[in-house]
């Protein structure tokens, strides 16, 4: 019989070795990263990839997380694994990394079997656990919600802890005052069938270059209205005259296509833009315009005073809408859609929040 030219690999352990030795040559860059950011005394981190481009300056883990570039398939399961932890509780991702790798690294430098060593991690997290969640457990702490004392302190422990905090403590009580706030109000009555959930209810809007003292907590949607085409807008929005219902509400409508004229996502029956002779600009073509006055008297006719729309509205439909006493707001995001959608009704204060953003109450 003739001999197999197939030569089976030999086992080389070498090779196995080199591959542990990467990982844990990354595992010791990753947490020194960590744990120099991890505490009171951590210090902020410049992050940049090697090709260059965005630089990131920060100390939180899910920060650090999106900024690592890809590496040893172990590193990616750990990352997943703190990103999921992150998603679910929302804290303790340098610590959860910090612990994992401090885990791993010790375990490389015993002489026992990997399954031996698996076994008494799992037993010993069953007795974390089984000790966290007693009633003997120093760690639980008992907080009164009532006090604002209490509250009070807890903010300002959260809030001095992080390495960029460069607040005085006026503006640290400030913040924690309106942060209590907020968390206050967005607690449903016991009636309400709604389920609670904390990041739907209060939303957080930075606003660069202002004083920390000048935040606000306003109780209802908050708007931006940056891109309307006026120049007085702010002496615009005081005289606008909204169409109104007979109890002073405003009427809401929120579209979800394009009201630019788009053939390809329009009104009912096709609408274009041509472009005239005399000059280069895209007006509407008389049938698009015609589709837009019978909406007009439609919403008209339902008092519908703010028009919403997810995509664009052209500025002579804009124009039109608001000369009938309906403002209009195009570009909304995808955080202000879902609260809209909720409220049938709105009251509206004019005021200029920081870059033109308009509160809106449901």
């Amino acid at each position: 019989m003739a001999k197999s030219r197939i030569t089976p690999e030999k086992y080389s352990g070498t090779t196995q070795v080199e591959h542990f030795g990467k990982l844990l040559n990354e595992l010791s860059k990753l947490g020194t990263v960590i744990s120099t950011s991890f505490g009171p005394l951590g210090r902020l981190k410049f992050l940049q990839t090697s090709q260059g481009g965005h630089v990131t300056v920060t100390s939180s883990s899910k920060r650090i997380l999106n900024q690592l570039p890809p590496g040893h398939p172990v590193m990616h399961i750990i990352i997943s694994a703190v990103r999921e932890h992150l998603a679910r509780f929302d804290d303790g991702g340098l610590f959860l990394i910090q612990l994992t790798i401090n885990l791993i690294t010790s375990a490389s430098r015993l002489s026992i079997p990997n399954h031996s060593i698996i076994a008494c991690y799992e037993f010993i997290l069953k007795c974390c656990i089984d000790f966290f969640q007693s009633d003997t457990c120093p760690c639980r702490i008992n907080v009164d919600i009532s006090s604002i004392k209490t509250m009070l302190a807890f903010m300002k422990s959260i809030l001095c802890t992080k390495p960029t905090c460069t607040l005085n403590d006026s503006e640290i009580s400030h913040l924690s005052l309106l942060l209590i706030k907020g968390f206050v109000n967005a607690i449903p009555s016991p009636t309400s069938q709604e389920q609670f959930s904390l990041q739907e209810c209060i939303q957080f809007i930075h606003c660069y270059g202002e004083s920390a003292s000048e935040s606000k907590l306003l109780d209802g949607i908050l708007i931006d209205n940056s891109f309307t085409l006026r120049n007085d807008r702010d002496s615009y929005a005081n005289k606008f005259q909204f169409l109104r219902l007979p109890d002073n509400t405003i009427r809401v409508i929120l579209f979800n296509i394009s009201l630019a004229g788009d053939p390809e996502d329009s009104l009912p029956e096709n609408i274009t833009l041509i472009a005239t002779k005399d000059d280069r600009s895209l007006k509407l073509s008389s049938i698009a315009m015609e589709r837009f006055r019978r909406l007009i008297e439609i919403l008209k006719a339902n008092h519908v005073g703010f028009v919403g729309c997810q995509k664009c509205v052209h500025p002579t439909f804009k124009l039109a809408l608001e000369t009938n006493g309906i403002f209009v707001c195009d570009r909304l995001s995808i955080l202000n859609i879902g609260k809209l959608l909720k409220s049938d009704t709105l009251k509206v204060q004019w005021k200029k929040y920081f870059n033109y953003r308009y509160h809106l109450e449901g």
